[in-house]
């Protein structure tokens, strides 16, 4: 782990520690604990392996430090040997800070109330003794349990004052040890995200080498040791203003979405996009497309299927006035590629950047009413090789099926038995 000897006075601020919000409280009613005393909290319904079986996630799989993480290809589950799950989850946050839909839960890492007066922001863990942690230091159970858009949340919140975690050079001795790598993989992205946007050099999230004048805990204590705060800080930091200008595609009044799934709220990319509008924005700069995942349409027959199963609503087809548009809001988008897999014409291509922060209008088609049914269906909706004019797709492939049995019947029958 990187050593930067950049001290601060700020660090010797006369002011209490601030401990992170504690959202259990607000969490308890869609997220249960994995296993009896388990520190990490689930929430099936919104694991994308748990909505769609043959999606492939398995991101806080592969961040759990201990491997205590294991799929069947449905939500994840502590293996069958941590069953004193207590002692074995020792809640560094991890798995939860890959999570990209917030299925996964672990107490200690939502955005304090209120910040320090203080020229830097400072974050320490939660082994580190109390009396170490400089005043007004905001301590969290695990650096590594951070993401970048946490990072990005807390600079906003504080008014673009600079971040710098505390590096006690014990990381690596710590059963949490890759957490070393997964912090610093999530400097380098909230850096590269903050250049950007304008923001100083000055400004990033640094490591600051700080060892330890005493021997660090143990074990990342439960959260019952650190002192909480009003538990409506969580949801005032997660779901501001910016949060909620995300979370509303903008579109017209009179627009009805296409869903057949509840929409989840994917906490931890809003909490990324939203931050990330706003330091852009006071910098008079576009949100960099760094963030924004690209989605592009080819041959499409608008049967909206794609926008039915996108679990977060990025992806959506909409009606008004007589016209029916295929929507897609980058900023909702946590590139789970759902929408790929079930594209009967494979129309649709996602690449990981390039889009724009801007809900964008895919494609647009006029509004049929079918001539058999009355049922209004989009222009292109039936393929040509299936159309029976001035139908909808279900009535056309109807009228195809019942050409074919009728042409079948009709089909003399020919032997093929040969006359002796």
């Amino acid at each position: 782990m990187a050593r930067l000897l950049q001290a601060s006075d700020a660090m010797n601020a006369s002011i209490a520690p601030i401990t992170a919000t504690d959202p259990a409280a607000d969490v308890r009613d869609s997220h249960r604990a994995m296993l009896p005393g388990a520190r990490v909290l689930l929430d099936a319904g919104t694991c994308l392996p748990q909505r769609f079986p043959a999606n492939p996630c398995t991101l806080c799989v592969g961040a759990c430090p201990l491997a205590l993480l294991e799929t069947d290809g449905r939500a994840p589950r502590l293996r069958e040997q941590a069953s004193t799950a207590a002692d074995t989850c020792i809640g560094c946050g991890q798995c939860a800070a890959a999570c990209p839909t917030g299925a996964l839960h672990v107490d200690g890492f939502a955005l304090p109330v209120d910040l320090p007066e203080e020229p830097e922001i400072l974050i320490d863990c939660w082994r580190v003794p109390a009396a170490e942690s400089p005043a007004g230091t905001l301590r969290v159970p695990c650096l590594g349990g951070l993401s970048s858009g946490w990072l990005l949340s807390l600079f906003d919140a504080a008014g673009e004052r600079p971040i710098r975690l505390l590096d006690r050079g014990q990381c690596a001795e710590c059963p949490a040890g890759e957490g070393n790598r997964n912090l610093l993989a999530a400097i380098t992205e909230a850096r590269l995200l903050m250049f950007g946007c304008g923001v100083d050099i000055g400004l990033i999230p640094m490591l600051v080498w700080r060892p330890c004048n005493t021997p660090l805990l143990p074990a990342i204590p439960e959260r019952s040791a650190e002192t909480p705060i009003a538990r409506r800080g969580f949801f005032r930091s997660l779901f501001g203003a910016g949060a909620r200008a995300v979370d509303e595609v903008k579109s017209p009044a009179d627009a009805t979405p296409v869903t057949l799934r509840t929409t989840m709220q994917p906490l931890q990319r809003l909490r990324l996009t939203s931050a990330l509008t706003r330091i852009a924005q006071r910098h008079g700069l576009p949100v960099p497309a760094r963030a924004m995942p690209r989605l592009s349409l080819g041959d499409c027959c608008a049967h909206g299927v794609c926008a039915r199963v996108c679990p977060t609503g990025a992806l959506q087809q909409v009606t008004s006035a007589g016209m029916v548009e295929l929507r897609f809001s980058a900023a909702r988008c946590i590139s789970c590629s759902q929408c790929l897999r079930v594209c009967p014409e494979r129309a649709l291509r996602l690449d990981a950047e390039g889009g724009s922060a801007a809900t964008e209008v895919l494609q647009r088609w006029r509004q049929n009413e079918c001539a058999t049914c009355g049922a209004d269906y989009p222009n292109p909706a039936v393929t040509p090789e299936l159309a029976v004019a001035g139908t909808c797709p279900a009535c056309s492939k109807a009228e195809q099926l019942t050409r074919g049995v009728a042409g079948f019947l009709r089909a003399p029958v020919v032997s093929d038995v040969s006359q002796p």
